[in-house]
């Protein structure tokens, strides 16, 4: 038994040590029957909030008044323990949307099933429990909640009656705040995402829950360029071919969204992409540092085609770092598979790169205060100019010792110097 469970049956030993009853719950006891590691693990119990944290003092009380639950950190593992619904268990695993995370488990490994969640399991289904018109009019983002679910299960599928409901109350997806939708994207990039791209699309809600995605699907392309379609289609595929490469959820977002700008027209397609991408992004309030590394691939994803002149390519490479160099590459390896397939010029720019990152391992070994001195009279800005040469030429020529830099500088600026 991993550490995460033994942790998780620790505090369920302790909480009935108290007179309590508590159990595992949700999603947790769905991953242990289908052999996965959770991502985390719940606990239900008749303890109120207050006995919870009397019980373990160092818990920490988190979310809103009527959602709150606590945090027990017990050697780097966090469980998260809440009261029951109602009082009960079973009008706790009641008011749960799909019936294979309505299940409960106790200590000694029963499971308490009164949803056929078990069944469902076998049958490879997302159903709602209950009256799955109830469940979807009470809380209509479960729609993209069960598109979610069906992607990161293995070869699940949504029941017919679950696939019918959604697509009848669709419209209410209007009603939900953006971040809700935001939060099950963000959490889809961990799961197969191309499929619950698929099954959104399915369902007739892509509009409504990505709608500059959405456009896409109006913005014909060079079909010699993209035999593959519009640029919804490429997207997609291009997205398909990044799951293939990596899992990094920074990739796959990049990926999917990487012609926003398309839809704008294809001139400057990156930058304005890029913009589109930050103001989606911050409607759904996803993270800051995972919304700038996006935008920053799409508004530079042409690079790997067109490499600008040297000099910027090295300003890249020395201000963002290699590894976003190479991410920038990787998408633009899928991009190319996403749409013709031809490689050679990629090749031979990511070969030119390489060739610099070697050139500019050491950095530029001059300063703005070397150059101030060389060149007393020169401003800020024509120092900056002068640093982005002399990157571009140590990438380029692989010049590295201090005289033989200075003298170049000299040549090329002796007009600026001193006593000129």
């Amino acid at each position: 038994m991993n550490e995460p469970w033994k942790s998780a049956l620790y505090v369920i030993e302790t909480l009935e040590e108290k007179g309590y009853q508590a159990f595992v719950v949700g999603g947790a006891v769905r991953d242990l029957l289908l052999c996965r590691n959770p991502l985390d693990i719940d606990v239900a119990t008749s303890a109120s909030l207050e006995e919870v944290t009397s019980t373990f003092p160092k818990a920490k009380v988190v979310g809103k008044e009527k959602l709150q639950s606590a945090t027990i950190s017990l050697g780097g593992i966090t469980i998260d323990v809440a009261s029951f619904a109602d009082g009960t268990l079973e009008e706790d695993l009641k008011r749960r949307d799909f019936t294979v995370n309505a299940m409960a488990m106790d200590k000694n490994g029963r499971v308490i099933d009164p949803w056929g969640g078990q069944r469902d399991l076998c049958t490879r289904q997302i159903k709602f429990t209950a009256s799955p018109e109830k469940r979807v009019t009470e809380d209509p983002a479960r729609i993209v909640r069960a598109a979610r679910l069906s992607a990161s299960l293995p070869k699940f599928t949504l029941a017919d009656e679950t696939k019918n409901v959604c697509i009848a109350h669709r419209d209410l997806l209007k009603k939900v705040p953006p971040e809700r939708i935001g939060k099950e994207v963000l959490k889809a990039l961990n799961s197969e995402t191309s499929l619950f791209i698929k099954i959104l699309d399915g369902l007739n809600v892509l509009k409504s829950t990505m709608a500059p995605l959405y456009n896409l699907k109006s913005i014909s392309q060079d079909p010699i360029k993209h035999p593959e379609g519009d640029t919804f289609t490429h997207s997609l595929l291009c997205l398909e071919h990044m799951e293939g490469l990596t899992q990094d959820p920074i990739m796959k977002a990049t990926a999917l969204f990487h012609d926003l700008g398309k839809g704008v027209g294809p001139s400057g397609h990156e930058k304005k992409g890029a913009k589109m991408a930050r103001e989606l992004f911050k409607t759904w309030a996803w993270p800051q540092k995972l919304a700038n590394e996006v935008c920053s691939l799409i508004e530079w994803h042409d690079l790997p085609f067109t490499l600008p002149e040297t000099k910027t390519v090295a300003k890249l490479i020395l201000e963002r770092g290699t590894k976003w160099i190479d991410k920038l590459f990787l998408l633009g390896y899928a991009d190319t598979l996403a749409g013709s397939g031809d490689l050679p010029r990629y090749t031979r720019n990511r070969s030119e790169t390489i060739r610099f990152i070697f050139n500019l391992r050491h950095g530029v070994p001059l300063r703005g205060k070397d150059l101030i001195e060389l060149f007393p009279s020169l401003d800020e800005k024509k120092i900056g100019e002068i640093l982005g040469d002399l990157a571009g030429k140590i990438a380029s020529e692989g010049l590295k010792n201090r005289k033989d830099l200075l003298r170049w500088i000299e040549d090329r600026y002796h007009h600026q110097g001193k006593g000129c």
